[in-house]
């Protein structure tokens, strides 16, 4: 190559170079999680028009948002005028007069009189006005007080949110009643609100902190807080994502607005959850971006168009119908807003109808940033004139709180038009024959089936109490004496060990400096099953819960990586749980930050899952590995009912029988390549024999020579190459060199 060639060809290198160095670094400026207008305003005023194009995030973001929040909100409703507010923000659409008390979703009436069981609900709690004003400002906002079922508000109390297990033991009393629809759970000083109300919590404290936080210094955490502080924070960013914004919520917020002046802006723009809370400088920021990264995030929209492919539809009493509608750009189909034109004929949540009676509605979906964008479908409801449910359940034994399984049923619908209909059985309500609740209760013997009007008994059924228990222990419950050792604990009948500095008489000292291991552990099983593990400690620190099958040890340093691991969260005062619902008996507390900590207590919950033996219907065996000349073998069969496995052992081949699967295999090989390696694969096995088991093996031996013979075209001498091969590769490989040394004196000369 000349100099000109030489110069041309490393400026061409350093072009590409220095364009690439560009491209990465403006490809890199954009830190946003969203496109298009992703934070754009969601409604037809224009209310958040002054941040539309706002970039930052975190408190900065968070600033922002307050200031216009609270700047709108031009009038302060009153703790007294909830009686009246009530009645237009939380009026149940489908009977006059009730209203919808939160957490529930039950229907309640209400004439405005607070003593008639319905109380006004702090979702912050006030703790007797120490977290801010009790009956006026943050105390009495209207997008934060919500009407409550006055039994279920005391017992809720200044608990915080997260999840529990859903145990007849710990459902939440609504109205005296265990036996309302919609369960609330509340364990271990937790609170765990129903279905459908989870994520409106969340997005209520959320409001709370932004509007009122910095007035009266309101923290979430990753814990249960206490006065000023709330949460768990990662359990309610997954509820906000988990249940997106109703349209009970989408319709309160704008009863709100009209009364206060002011939104709820997460129920507007959800994505801003993540936009603050991920990003605040909060020691929960990578906890809550590894839960948004498992649940994804909201990406904000305007709603351009509306749209049904179709322009009727039919429905039966009783039965339920997800409508289709097309909206633009898809990212908003979220922001639409549902009406019937008669909600006795049939109900419309969320795109799905429910048809009550027969008779014809007009379903309108509305965009809920601009009333003029809506779209409209004819929902005709039949009747149902019988059902018949046939077949056996597959399942019946159940412990007290489990749902029925229908499992093994076939229903069949005949309608009003003589049309029929097969629905899953799992799209169906199955109730309690007792109790008339989905929760199955101690003593049961059958459920119903409601449909249309028409009840059906399926029979056969056993369920018996649930068998849990509690137990924990504290710095009294641990023994030992001298420096950190590992020291034993009680707790009841269970017992285990811990890492610790037995000299604290208060707390149980746990250290992971100087290469010190730092877990706790029982050595006694949690017969039946661990359902919650709850740790409080004197400070934030984080922790992991493993659980295992087997006993954890003391070998492990500094903590075991065996196990199922349950994630990692920061423990409080107040304490943190963990709800595993697992047959595993064993569990081992990881502590996975730096420097002392203090542990206050451990409990554990735990218990029986299954009360009554399963008549087992096993499926057939399958090799779970393989027998060898050296080893056997394992194949398993699984329960079709509890899925209980079953194993047993493979016998060892026999000498010879793997060289006799190698030969075997050789009549498998398609290719010239496979057929060789097939060959040396059997030359190898056979090798392994001992003398007198080759000698048994001569005609399997005879059948390898065989594949040899016909693979090299001729007479085997054992796999060798033959030697006129060679000649042809020396006569090829000579004329190779001959031409080399020709073409490099040419070359020569012409130098």
């Amino acid at each position: 190559m000349n100099k000109f060639g030489n110069k041309l060809f490393y400026s061409f290198l350093v072009v590409a170079f220095c364009l690439t160095l560009a491209l990465g670094a403006f490809g890199g400026l954009d830190f946003s999680k969203t496109s298009d207008g992703a934070f754009a305003a969601e409604t037809a005023s224009g209310y958040y028009a002054s941040l539309e194009n706002e970039t930052s995030n975190g408190a900065a973001f968070r600033t922002k948002l307050a200031a216009l929040i609270k700047s709108t909100h031009t009038h302060e409703t009153s703790y007294d005028d909830l009686k009246t507010v009530y009645k237009t923000t939380d009026k149940d659409p489908n009977k006059s007069g009730n209203i919808i008390w939160f957490y529930t979703g039950t229907s309640a009436a209400f004439s405005g009189n607070f003593n008639g069981g319905t109380n006004r609900e702090h979702v912050w709690p006030k703790n007797g006005g120490d977290a801010f004003p009790a009956s006026s400002k943050a105390g009495s906002d209207a997008h934060h007080l919500r009407p409550c079922n006055a039994n279920l508000n005391s017992s809720r109390g200044s608990y915080g949110f997260d999840e529990v297990p859903q145990l007849p033991a710990n459902i939440v009393k609504e109205n005296g009643s265990s036996s309302y629809g919609n369960l609330c759970y509340l364990a271990n000083g937790t609170f765990y609100p129903g279905e459908g109300y989870r994520g409106a919590t969340a997005r209520i404290l959320m409001y709370v902190q932004t509007r009122w936080g910095t007035e009266y210094s309101l923290k979430f955490v990753d814990g249960q807080g206490h006065n000023k502080t709330i949460g768990s924070i990662s359990t309610l960013m997954k509820w906000h994502l988990e249940e997106p914004p109703t349209e009970e919520e989408y319709r309160r917020n704008e009863e709100v607005y009209k009364i206060q002046g002011n939104r709820n802006p997460f129920i507007d723009h959800p994505e801003y959850a993540s936009r603050i809370y991920c990003y605040d400088g909060e020691s929960y920021n990578s906890a809550l971006q590894t839960v948004v990264n498992t649940y994804g995030d909201y990406e904000g929209t305007d709603v351009e168009s509306i749209s049904f492919g179709e322009t009727e539809t039919t429905v039966a009493v009783g039965e339920s119908t997800a409508l289709t509608v097309s909206v633009t750009p898809s990212s908003a189909a979220t922001n639409v807003l549902w009406t019937s034109s008669d909600n006795s004929v049939a109900t419309v949540a969320n795109g799905t109808v429910k048809g009550l009676k027969q008779g014809t509605v007009t379903i309108t979906a509305t965009a809920a940033n601009d009333s003029n964008i809506k779209a409209s479908i004819t929902v005709k409801v039949i009747g149902v004139s019988s059902v018949t449910v046939t077949g056996t359940p597959t399942k019946t034994s159940y412990v007290a709180g489990e749902k029925f399984n229908p499992q093994g049923l076939t229903v069949t619908v005949t309608y009003s038009d003589g049309s029929t209909k097969t629905p899953s059985v799992t799209t169906l309500k199955w109730l309690d024959a007792t109790t008339k609740t989905e929760t199955l209760t101690a003593g049961t013997t059958s459920v119903i089936l409601s449909f249309g009007g028409i009840e059906k008994t399926v029979s056969g059924i056993t369920v018996k109490a649930a068998t849990t228990k509690t137990v924990s222990f504290d710095r009294s419950g641990v023994s030992g004496s001298g420096g950190y050792n590992w020291t034993g604990w009680t707790a009841g009948e269970i017992t285990g060990k811990v890492y610790s500095y037995p000299g604290n008489k208060n707390q149980i000292q746990m250290n992971n400096r100087d290469g010190r291991q730092c877990y706790i552990f029982n050595d006694k099983a949690l017969t039946g099953g661990i359902w919650t593990i709850t740790i409080k400690v004197s400070s934030g620190k984080k922790w992991e819960l493993r659980t295992s099958q087997t006993p954890f040890d003391t070998s492990a340093n500094p903590y075991p990586t065996t196990g199922t691991s349950h994630g990692e969260k920061t423990a409080t005062s107040d304490g943190i749980t963990w709800t595993v619902n697992t047959t595993d008996e064993y569990f081992a507390l990881c502590y996975k930050d730096s420097g002392a900590v203090y542990v206050d207590s451990v409990e554990m919950t735990y218990g029986s899952i299954q009360t009554e033996e399963c008549s087992h219907t096993f499926g057939e065996w399958q090799t779970v590995t393989e027998a060898t000349e050296d080893a056997e073998g394992l194949e398993k069969r699984v329960c079709s009912k509890c899925n209980e496995e079953e194993t047993r052992s493979i016998p060892k081949l026999a000498a010879g029988d793997n060289f006799q699967k190698a030969v075997d295999a050789i009549a498998d090989a398609t290719t010239t390549e496979e057929k060789q390696a097939a060959i040396d694969n059997a030359m190898q096995e056979y090798d392994k024999l001992s003398p007198s088991d080759q000698a048994k093996m001569q005609e399997t031996y005879q059948k390898l020579q065989e594949y040899i013979d016909n693979l090299s075209g001729g007479d085997s001498d054992g796999g060798k190459v033959k030697p006129y091969v060679w000649a042809i590769f020396a006569v090829v490989g000579g004329a190779a060199l001959v031409f080399a040394i020709c073409y490099a004196r040419s070359r020569r000369r012409k130098a």
